[in-house]
């Protein structure tokens, strides 16, 4: 058997720097902030609320992004959001400093009103959940984990309702398979994105989810590679999906929690509602 030659061996060497510079660029253009605009048209969705902005954060995991996390906290100012839903995974059991968090609410808690539910991290036994719920009533963000609300614009009102991670079936069943409002539009939170089969039959108009971080590596024209529990190709990675008269809307996510993102840059989500 030959040995390699001295031109092959080059070869060789140049190729794996190649790549590696590939991915290094990759993954630092991957970290920076971005937002991501949806205009959603429903003949449900009142009138008065023609033009309601709202800024779906998910999976934020204590993510920073610049000093006191001002680059973030400059992000949501900019899209001067009427309302702003936080859809899970806020902290995770590797992180016991929740200041970015605290920083990020001090800076858009005054923008407009904030709701939140819980992630699987949230659920999670070492994760600082009841410190999260302390920040919440610091800074006046209503956990809306397994509750409704309604908001008002004028004379109109639409309908938001959480699902919390905690939750089990039975209660899924007895508390949202009979919800059926054909008057009211109405918006679910559920961290899950990988439910969407489930829920369309529940009547919710709009759904915003995250939990599948993108895919964590994006591929051109393919979209995520890893799934949760480590699926290949998840269906539901991020976008817009619809099945029936439902729509969902996945967040790709801010955070990190196992591995870096590659070709996957974290993503506000902002959504104009519009009457049609």
């Amino acid at each position: 058997m030959k040995a390699p030659t001295n031109k092959l061996l080059i070869t060789i060497f140049a190729t794996v720097v190649s790549l590696l510079l590939v991915l290094f660029f990759l993954i630092r253009d991957s970290s920076k902030l971005t937002v991501t605009h949806y205009t959603y048209s429903n003949s449900r969705i009142p009138e008065e609320f023609d033009g309601f902005t709202i800024v779906q954060l998910s999976d934020i995991h204590c993510k920073n992004f610049g000093e006191n996390n001002k680059d973030f906290i400059d992000a949501v100012t900019s899209l001067q959001p009427d309302v702003i839903f936080l859809t899970g995974d806020m902290i995770d059991e590797a992180h016991s400093d929740l200041t970015p968090l605290r920083n990020l609410f001090a800076g858009i808690s005054t923008l407009a009103p904030i709701y939140a539910i819980s992630g699987n991290h949230e659920c999670h036994k070492d994760a600082p959940y009841h410190e999260l719920l302390s920040l919440y009533e610091e800074y006046q963000i209503t956990d809306l984990d397994d509750k409704e609300i309604y908001i008002v614009n004028g004379d109109s009102s639409i309908l938001v309702k959480g699902l919390g991670a905690f939750q089990s079936k039975i209660y899924w069943d007895n508390n949202f398979m009979t919800y059926k409002n054909p008057d009211v539009f109405s918006i679910l939170l559920n961290h899950y994105a990988n439910q969407f089969p489930l829920l369309p039959q529940y009547g919710y108009d709009l759904i915003l989810s995250g939990h599948i971080h993108g895919g964590i590596i994006r591929l051109p024209g393919i979209g995520g590679l890893i799934g949760n529990g480590g699926s290949l190709f998840p269906q539901y990675d991020a976008g817009s999906y619809k099945i029936g008269n439902s729509t969902m809307i996945v967040s790709r996510g801010i955070g990190d929690s196992v591995i870096l993102r590659i070709n996957n840059n974290p993503e506000i989500v902002c959504i104009t509602l519009k009457y049609q």
